[in-house]
């Protein structure tokens, strides 16, 4: 069981666990806003019979609001900052002083998984600390993707599309990077997918299905077909989904950012500070609450991600049918 905040968490990362608290409000606020443009009934169908059988025509799509592609940026903005903001608070912890800012600026988490790549950063780094012979140094040495076998397992217990086929794209540290390098340069990839219920008195093996399920869904598409003249009902769920830039898979947005959160609140973050996995940093900090002592608001904070608070929301719009 992970010890309470004050035990381990150092004065200097408490800003740090506000920024994780930050992405979990803005997490939340993915799901508002996905669940508003999903629950209007976004996808246009209409019929359309060929060859003998009858098949569901996606004739449009209403667009996603581009504010989820912003607030998502700013999510992910919050977790990666994380990691450089860490890094440099620990190493003014370890020599008791500031750190220049024409140093401090260049003091960065860096996310390797080719050992070279990692050692010509190393004969780079602004200081001494970074190094993996030093304590710290040898803490970033080990989250690296290419040393952290450990997380393969980590992603594989928190997604369901990748878990079968784990490729080395998906470490979250990978996934984190990319995310933000991504988020820079141009805006984050973000499309309709769907899951499918079917309520119909033919089984689903005479329902042919034209498109992955999910999939991106792309209008001006057949996504499925019966025998023409059959009755089947499908009950299509869509949903807001953003692409993974290291595997090209669609995921929800608010299951990645909750992978990428509590990655770094229940592993990496932990490791920085600790050297152990032993500690978590809670991800429900009141940020706006009455001004009281750092470590109350860690010891009240909640501990349920914005992710898993969306479950019951989610199984009452669907009905309690399968997500």
């Amino acid at each position: 069981m992970s010890q309470s905040p004050p035990d381990w968490l150092p004065d200097s990362l408490v800003p740090v666990a506000y920024k994780l608290a930050r992405a979990d409000e803005l997490a939340w606020e993915i799901f508002t806003i996905a669940i508003g443009w999903s629950s209007k009934g976004p996808l246009h169908l209409e019929s359309r019979i060929a060859n003998g059988r009858e098949f569901v025509h996606l004739r449009g799509i209403d667009p996603i609001p581009p504010i989820l592609s912003l607030v998502l940026g700013d999510a992910i903005n919050q977790l990666r900052s994380t990691l450089d903001h860490a890094v440099l608070a620990l190493i003014e912890d370890f020599r008791q002083e500031s750190i220049p800012e024409s140093v401090a600026h260049r003091v960065n988490f860096p996310i390797y998984e080719d050992r070279e790549k990692f050692d010509r950063w190393v004969q780079r780094a602004p200081l001494a600390e970074m190094a993996p012979d030093a304590e710290i140094g040898h803490r970033i040495f080990q989250l690296q993707p290419f040393n952290d076998l450990h997380e393969t397992h980590f992603v594989m217990s928190r997604t369901n599309a990748d878990s079968r086929h784990p490729g080395p794209g998906d470490h979250p540290l990978l996934l984190l990077q990319a995310y933000s390098n991504n988020d820079k340069h141009r805006r984050l990839v973000l499309s309709a997918a769907r899951n499918v219920v079917t309520t119909s008195s033919v089984s689903f093996d005479q329902i042919e299905q034209h498109t992955p399920e999910d999939g991106e869904l792309v209008a001006g598409t057949d996504l499925y077909s019966v025998r023409a003249g059959t009755t089947a009902v499908l009950d299509l769920n869509p949903y807001a989904a953003i692409r993974r830039p290291t595997t090209g898979s669609w995921q929800p947005p608010g299951r990645e950012i909750w992978l990428l959160h509590s990655y770094l609140a229940e592993r990496a973050l932990p490791i920085l500070s600790t050297g152990t996995t032993d500690h978590s940093i809670p991800p429900q900090i009141d940020l706006r609450g009455p001004e009281i002592d750092p470590y109350q608001r860690l010891r009240e904070a909640g501990r349920t991600y914005a992710f898993q608070r969306t479950f019951p929301m989610i199984s009452k719009l669907l009905g309690d049918r399968p997500m």
